[in-house]
């Protein structure tokens, strides 16, 4: 007498056991979710809306299954296990949920459940979502330590010193900064007396005096606060 596996069916023989991170499990039920992210865009006054194409969404899965036998606990440890696990990792279906093939798929483990019952000795049942991983190329990695001493660096090299771009030596002299457009000569004297020294706001015997050079002004050598 024939069985009903002795029936030839496409789709029986291309079942096999599912596993996540190779551990194995059992399946009731497996739900794939896709499609398109779309943008629904309604205006004031306006009967026609305009529904905006944001690209393919990331495929979700999920999983309705159980462990059981005598050594479901084990199975069990191991299986919370490899769904806590950190980075992706390859999941098998037993349905052809990843094309006509029904291959592997690399996924994140997203939530999961697991139920025990009392009036159910030996088994579990399993609910878990996996999530498609994608291309790693678009993903950004960077050290912190590292991008906020190269950030504290730049900030140094940009602000040091007491030219408007923190450059050094020459370039660093009040007296070359750049001026107005036609403006030249004697024109610039009061820009260079402001921190030159001279006798201007900031200059060695003016309001200010010389901050850091000890001048006679109010921050001076001899100015109101004396010398730092």
């Amino acid at each position: 007498m024939s069985s009903i596996r002795d029936i030839r069916t496409p789709w029986r023989d291309k079942l096999h056991p599912a596993q996540f991170r190779g551990r194995t499990f059992f399946v009731e039920t497996g739900t794939r979710a896709g499609g398109r992210r779309i943008a629904l865009h309604e205006y004031p006054k306006r009967s026609v809306p305009y529904a905006e194409d944001m690209g393919r969404a990331a495929r979700r899965f999920t999983v309705t299954g159980y462990l059981i036998g005598p050594r479901y606990l084990d199975a069990k440890d191991m299986l919370i296990e490899a769904l806590e696990a950190d980075g992706p990792a390859m999941l098998r279906m037993p349905f052809p949920i990843f094309g006509g093939s029904g291959g592997d798929m690399k996924v994140m483990a997203g939530p999961y459940q697991i139920t025990e019952s009392r009036e159910r000795g030996g088994m579990c049942g399993l609910e878990m979502d996996f999530f498609e991983y994608g291309d790693p190329k678009y993903r950004v990695t960077q050290t912190t330590p590292g991008t906020v001493n190269n950030a504290a660096t730049n900030l140094e090299n940009t602000e040091g010193g007491y030219g408007p771009t923190g450059v050094s030596g020459a370039d660093n002299n009040p007296a070359n900064w750049p001026m107005e457009t036609g403006v030249s000569g004697a024109e610039t004297a009061p820009y260079t007396d402001i921190f030159a020294g001279g006798g201007g706001q900031f200059g060695g015997y003016g309001q200010t005096g010389n901050w850091f050079a000890g001048g006679g002004g109010r921050f001076g050598g001899s100015g109101q606060t004396g010398s730092w």
